[in-house]
């Protein structure tokens, strides 16, 4: 039997996802989860499995760019299916009728069943992990007291002995997550049950910048945001050799190659990062990640606010989802600032 990898753990959306392909499929394949993305990739890549189902795009948070760094650096990749899924969240507890006290879940669900959680349980504490199913897991571990829930899949309530407390909590049922069956290039597509139409060709292409010119994102920013940097790099260093104790630069490299990083202005109470950046092959190894873990926990430990900036554009009019979800994954909180102008005249 073929193997089908997917993004793990057990009771994911990925997993859903999976699990609802091989209904689909004429003849189904054994489903073997990936703690990553990019390990899932690899092993098609490797031939340790004939296939991997991955997120390539949320409708509310972008493009998944580990997905796309991974596919356009190898040729051995060829994209066989498109399914499009669509994204149910639903609360669940292992003890249903205490009292809500705290909720666990990723970051990007807490972040898409805002709305929900605001109007029922304004009052609960909001706790981020690695996944849903992590959620889930330590909800059925939490005794009545606590009054834990988790926001997850149906799929990891049933795994982990969870009952329903509320369902389609996400703000908008619009939400869905395009996924890819990633397979070796030259590998026919798969037949699909209950239809003898072949699958249709797709043509995936994947634009990328010259890291190594300067001036590339800065180009990238204007192009797609209509938005340039705050400072240009003159002025940077101008204000650095100025304030030499308050602007640092940190980066993240291996082998003599930048990976990662980040200007960080430090104002004694707040730490505020100006500007982050990742390279194709930092994205692949979860380099700026590490490098914000590594500020958090040991360089700026201790101060009272670290500060991630706007995650906005157009002026403060359109929310970046994606941009917000991952500052929420290392436990930071949205905060909304109202801007007034008064004419004095």
């Amino acid at each position: 039997m073929d193997t089908l990898g997917f993004l793990g753990p057990l009771g994911t959306h990925s997993e859903a996802a999976a699990l609802h392909l091989n209904g689909l499929l004429d003849e189904p394949r054994e489903l073997l989860p990936f703690p990553a993305i990019f390990q899932a990739l690899s092993a098609v890549e490797e031939g340790q499995v004939q296939g991997a189902l991955v997120p390539v795009e949320n409708s509310l948070e972008g493009s998944v760019n580990i997905t796309l760094d991974t596919l356009s650096s190898s040729e051995a990749f060829a994209v066989n299916l498109e399914l499009i899924w669509g994204v149910r969240n639903e609360l669940m507890m292992k003890y249903p009728k205490t009292e809500v006290r705290s909720i666990i879940s990723h970051a990007q669900p807490l972040s898409q069943c805002r709305a929900y959680l605001k109007e029922h349980h304004a009052a609960a504490k909001l706790v981020a992990v690695s996944s849903t199913a992590e959620a889930a897991r330590l909800v059925a571990l939490s005794r009545p007291k606590d009054g834990c829930a988790a926001i997850c899949t149906a799929r990891a309530g049933e795994l982990y002995g969870l009952y329903p407390v509320a369902e389609d909590i996400q703000d908008t049922m619009a939400n869905c997550t395009r996924f890819f069956l990633v397979e070796r290039a030259g590998k026919k597509s798969p037949a699909l049950r209950f239809s003898n139409e072949p699958v249709p060709e797709k043509l995936l292409v994947i634009c990328q910048i010259d890291g190594k010119r300067a001036g590339s994102l800065c180009e990238v920013l204007q192009e797609r945001h209509d938005a340039t940097p705050v400072h240009t790099a003159e002025e940077l260093e101008l204000l650095a050799g100025r304030f030499l104790d308050n602007i640092k630069l940190y980066t993240a490299q291996k082998d003599g190659a930048m990976l990662a990083g980040t200007v960080i202005f430090d104002n004694g109470a707040t730490v505020h990062t100006q500007y982050m950046m990742n390279t194709a092959r930092g994205r692949t190894m979860g380099a700026l990640d590490a490098l914000i873990d590594h500020l958090l926990t040991e360089v700026y430990d201790g101060r009272r606010y670290f500060d991630f900036g706007i995650s906005n554009e157009d002026g403060g009019r359109y929310l970046n989802r994606g941009l917000a979800a991952q500052k929420e994954g290392f436990g930071g909180r949205a905060v909304v600032h109202d801007f007034y102008e008064v004419d004095c005249r």
